[in-house]
């Protein structure tokens, strides 16, 4: 083998290596302490006993190996070598600082740790700043929170109250209501309030407008939004007798202390004697049942 075949192996093994190990070149150039420009002319020469070494570390062979791929081995002028190594010092450090991939699991240097330590510093710092940041959104949130529950209305209330449909189809234009037919009365309202929803459920009963006795009918329940005091409900009556059904609509002005008044439009299901239309309207008056008032009073004082 001549040495031209024998720097040809080498150089062929240690592209191979740094293809196995994932590493370019450079790695190579700062392993050795040369320069790029000076890589052949130093494989063209008897290596020193430093390239020797590491190379065969790199290569993960024994330095005799070294030797068979290298046979330039007889050191004519290792002085020539020892001044070419000094001199390239210098370029190292400027490619550790220029490249970003020269890096590799086996590079221990000091550079390669203060780097480390430097990025393993900014993830600690990052970790922290993400913690508070984190902490901070979770105390707003469970003060928002909070405030929001303080504010959140939730009333129950107890009423009766009574009725009345109202005779408005004599009005131009509205010849579409009945005549007055009935009045009401509500007995055992319950009404609760809970933010922006409401819900009123009663007993209702009904007598003719010239009757004494009021008939029970059934179950008034009635679901809506509530805002600023006032309600927008619709409600349903199921007839106790047949399980019959009614629906309609009512606007409702009640807080959470005093009385309720309010309006209801639905269909009417009667024939009157002096008109046919399909529509009723009438009110609604609740009234707080006064026991309740009084134990509020005297819970107050």
């Amino acid at each position: 083998m001549n040495a031209k075949q024998g720097q040809s192996i080498l150089k062929n093994k240690i592209a191979d290596m740094c293809r196995k190990k994932g590493v370019k070149m450079p790695f190579v150039y700062d392993l050795l302490c040369i320069s790029s420009s000076s890589y052949y002319r130093v494989l063209s020469k008897p290596l020193s006993d430093l390239h020797v070494e590491r190379l065969a570390d790199f290569l993960d062979v024994s330095i005799e190996t070294i030797h068979s791929w290298h046979p330039i081995t007889t050191q004519l002028d290792t002085s020539n070598v020892d001044i070419e190594v000094a001199e390239n010092k210098p370029k190292q450090f400027e490619q550790i600082e220029l490249q970003e991939d020269i890096s590799s699991p086996e590079q221990t240097d000091d550079t390669s740790l203060r780097l480390h330590s430097s990025n393993s510093q900014k993830s600690k710092n990052q970790y922290v700043w993400l913690l508070a940041i984190l902490v901070l959104i979770t105390v707003f949130s469970i003060v928002y929170i909070k405030n929001s529950e303080t504010y959140f209305l939730h009333h129950k209330g107890k009423f009766s109250g009574f009725g009345t449909d109202y005779d408005i189809s004599s009005v131009e234009g509205l010849s579409d209501f009945h005549t007055q037919l009935y009045a009401y009365k509500f007995e055992n309202v319950e009404v609760t309030i809970n933010g922006d929803n409401i819900e009123m459920l009663t007993n209702i009963y009904t007598n003719s407008i010239d009757g004494e006795n009021a008939d029970y009918i059934g179950i008034f329940k009635a679901t809506g939004k509530y805002l600023n005091g006032f309600a927008a409900m619709h409600y349903k009556i199921v007839a106790d007798s047949n399980g019959e059904e009614w629906i309609g609509v009512m606007m409702l002005k009640i807080g959470t202390t005093g009385h309720g008044k309010g309006y209801w439009l639905t269909a009417h299901n009667d024939n009157g004697v002096t008109s046919v239309g399909p529509f009723a309207f009438g009110d609604a008056n609740l009234r707080r049942v006064q026991e309740k008032i009084n134990k509020i009073i005297t819970e107050s004082n």
